[in-house]
Order: C-alpha cells, then structure tokens, then sequence
C-alpha cells in the first residue's frame, strides 16, 4: 500500500513541472526571440528497459532527464522600424554584458545616449570585431550580410555568431544564451541573412501549449485520485481491519 502512494506521488511531480514549463511558455508567446522548452524525464528514456525487469521492483519515480529548448525559427514580423533585425537561419547576434559575451535572437535594438547600438535592456551590440556599433544621425540600413551603412556609408557589420548542433546553450535573462561550458565555442555564422526591419517573434504555439497543460493537469488530477483512494484504504486498514467488536 505504502508503495502505491510513492508511486502515485511521484508520477505527480514530473507532470507539475512540465506544467510549470508549459505555463512559462505561454507567458512568453509574446517575447521577441524567445523559445520554447520541453522536458525529458529518465524513465520515459528507459521504458524498454524497464518492462524487461520484474515489475514488483520497478519504481515509477521519473527522473528529470534533460529541459530541450528548441531553437526552430519563430514567426518574423515586419515592424519598418529601421533598428529592428531578425535572423532567418542560424545563428546568433553577440552581445556584451555585465557578465561577459552572451547571444540572443532578439534584434529589438535602440540607440543609447552615447549612440551605440543597444538592446532594449541596454547592452552593447557587437560588430565583427568585438566593440560598439555607432549610429549617427542618417539613413540606417543594414543589409542580408549584417553590414550596418549609414547613408550608404558602412559603418560595422554585426558579430553573427554561430555554435556546433544540436546547441550546447543555456538560457539566460531577457531572450540571452550562454554556452554551458568553456569547451562550446562559437564560430561565424555563415547560413543566414538578416532582415532589417522585421523582428523574429517567439516559437511558441499557443494552441499547442494549452493543450499540453490540460493534459499535464489531467494526469496529475488522476494520480492525485489515486493516491487519496489509497490513502483512504491505508486509514481503514489501520483503524478497522482487527478491531475488536
């Protein structure tokens, strides 16, 4: 009996995280350049094995094996505004921050007071050769191969940074990628073309996610039955079962 209500609980926890990791998709559908995540537990890995082994000794304790972010291409947007640039292809635009060279999709850029060009959160775009892009007064226009002109003067091609597949990236605040170790280096990106003028929007499926959490909520619903059913049975047998009449 004690068995059934681990097994129960612990079927219940994977199905709230990935409820926790379907809701924060949602949240950002509309976040330039975000994208999605999935989570991958053991013992969905391990299913084969497992049916091989004896039952009675199986637990159903899943795991977590991995969260997957997908890095497919998110929908792009034409917004004509002249200092917004989207990726088709791969690819990622560097960006310097506090805590050193980061990555983003997100091309939602802006002129800061000193006429670099920024990100929303005020962090430095980088050209090809590690420092500021300056925009000064002038027609912007920056071309498929990231080069930045100023009435038709270029002034810097963007830093478009490339990493072996499948990406060894972690997330980090505001749409940013990190690598996850030292041993990850980035190279020129070469299969790409920047659109100026559009931004990429984010890969989630709002359908598709909302689907996924009433699934996730159905099934943790359904181990929670469960496990109040046999905890009700547990109670009746330790206070029923041998009672003297």
């Amino acid at each position: 009996m004690i068995k059934g209500i681990w097994t129960s609980a612990a079927g219940m926890c994977p199905r709230m995280f990935r409820q926790e990791i379907a809701a924060n998709n949602l949240a950002n559908v509309t976040t330039t350049g975000f994208k999605k995540e999935r989570a991958y537990f053991k013992s969905m890995l391990d299913a084969e094995l497992m049916a091989e082994k004896d039952r009675d000794k199986y637990s159903r304790l899943l795991e977590i094996e991995q969260v997957m972010t997908n890095y497919s291409q998110g929908l792009l947007e034409e917004t004509h505004n002249p200092l917004d640039l989207a990726i088709v292809g791969d690819g990622f635009f560097a960006i310097q921050t506090p805590q050193g060279e980061m990555y983003t999709r997100n091309g939602n850029f802006k002129i800061d007071a000193r006429s670099r060009l920024v990100t929303s959160e005020n962090m430095v775009a980088l050209d090809d050769r590690n420092r500021p892009i300056y925009i000064t007064e002038g027609k912007v226009f920056i071309n498929e191969a990231g080069e930045v002109s100023i009435d038709d003067r270029i002034v810097g091609k963007l830093k478009i940074r490339d990493f072996p597949q499948p990406y060894q990236l972690q997330k980090a605040a505001n749409s940013l990628f990190t690598p996850i170790n030292n041993t990850v280096v980035s190279s020129p990106a070469t299969m790409y073309k920047v659109r100026h003028g559009f931004l990429e929007r984010s890969n989630v499926q709002p359908v598709e996610e909302m689907l996924n959490m009433i699934v996730y909520f159905r099934n943790y619903e359904a181990d929670s039955r469960i496990l109040m059913a046999q905890d009700d049975t547990l109670r009746r047998a330790v206070n029923d079962v041998g009672r003297v009449s």
